[in-house]
């Protein structure tokens, strides 16, 4: 049987990349590699209660927006329009969180124009790849099956030139299906690993803004270095410009003192860190202190909920906190006793809106006020949005 040709208009750009029209029924319909405004042709391939997923089949009135995509590759949803309107889009998205979800949050808040970093594509200093049935690439949307890589598009120079090399060796390296491999970039070379690093790769040193980072292997950093620059000189912008001086600088999900590190360039007397992974938080001592800063940091290897109460009863009567959490935001318990505790500055680094402003609410109901937002395109061609958000009580 012949699958129905559905034509709809695209009216907006849903959280996720995918446009949202409607099907001749009413029923709201999202579409992956579209544009809003754009009149396009799909087929549905799945019908949910509420909504259905359709697959586009022709763009019959194309956006000025819209570009050619060179080399498709999973992830990539904003690949086929400009950066410009990629950038607008988030933006969009971001401020649709906020007053959707979190009215009350964003009452006085600043909302500024996002920070963009100048490169699309090419940026990422890290991949991990994986390996199914002689396939080297990326979960395809099933996240079960892969779709062969020959080339990342994300890659930055040397990190591509490090996949082909490997690609073209791969009848030589025993791969198992399920095997990762990773390939990251640093200042000291280009490293690569299948599953976990060996022993031999040195430890991967990061040239900042605010000074060098050294992290093991396996630890976690920013892939994009354009993007962590940015980042880093917005917040020691903030450190710098604070109406009161700060007691101390906490630092919660310190990863490996990349935050420390402008606290420190700040000015700020005592810094205060903690990471569930304990080797980042030894990296992150490590770091302050080859950078001049051993006699006023500490950091500590624990979980953010488990030492959070213990870090601010060290921080003195104005502490600044810095939570950098991962894409689920705070836990309950992390966030609750922020809530009860005498913080009143606070920066929120977020790489999720829809955990931010759901944490936000708990906040503003604890007496913070959002002060600003900025967002930061970290990811540019994916979905994702990563923002700075000030607090205040």
């Amino acid at each position: 049987m012949t699958a129905e040709k559905i034509e709809t208009t695209i009216d907006r750009i849903a959280f996720g990349g995918s446009g949202v029209g409607r099907l001749p029924n009413g029923m709201v319909c999202f579409v992956p590699g579209v544009i809003a405004g754009e009149k396009v042709a799909v087929e549905v391939v799945t019908e949910k209660k509420k909504f259905a997923i359709a697959k586009l089949l022709e763009v019959l009135e194309p956006s000025p927006h819209r570009v050619a995509v060179e080399t498709p590759v999973p992830g990539g949803v904003y690949m086929h329009m400009t950066y410009e309107e990629e950038n607008r889009i988030k933006q969009a998205q971001l401020l649709d969180f906020f007053h959707r979800q979190a009215p009350t949050a964003c009452e006085n808040c600043d909302f500024r124009e996002p920070l963009i970093p100048s490169q699309p594509l090419h940026y990422r200093n890290k991949v991990v790849l994986h390996y199914q049935e002689g396939r080297l690439g990326y979960f395809a949307e099933d996240n079960r099956t892969v779709e062969d890589v020959p080339f990342c598009p994300f890659a930055d120079s040397e990190v591509a030139v490090k996949l082909a090399e490997i690609r073209s060796n791969m009848q030589s390296v025993t791969l198992q299906n399920d095997d990762k491999v990773t390939i990251r970039h640093a200042a000291n070379g280009v490293f690569h690993w299948v599953n976990n690093a060996p022993e031999d790769i040195p430890n991967l040193l990061y040239h900042t803004p605010c000074g060098t980072l050294e992290i093991a292997p396996d630890s976690f950093y920013q892939v994009n270095d354009e993007g962590a620059a940015i980042m880093q000189n917005e917040v020691l912008s903030m450190l710098e410009n604070l109406t009161d001086e700060p007691s101390s600088f906490l630092d919660l999900y310190c990863g490996a003192g990349f935050f420390s590190l402008a606290a420190a360039k700040a000015g700020i007397g005592k810094i205060i860190g903690a990471d569930i992974d304990t080797n980042a938080a030894a990296a992150a001592a490590a770091n302050l202190r080859r950078a001049g800063y051993e006699d006023k940091a500490r950091f500590h290897g624990f979980a953010a909920n488990l030492i959070v109460a213990r870090l601010i009863k060290k921080s003195g009567e104005n502490p600044i906190l810095l939570v950098d959490p991962p894409r689920h935001g705070l836990d309950q318990d992390t966030a609750s006793q922020i809530c009860t505790s005498h913080v009143r500055e606070l920066i929120y680094v977020s790489c999720g809106p829809d955990t931010l402003v759901r944490d936000l609410k708990l906040l503003v109901s604890a007496g913070f006020t959002v002060e600003s937002n900025v967002m930061i395109n970290m990811f540019p061609r994916t979905a994702h949005i990563e923002s700075i958000t000030r607090l205040r009580r």
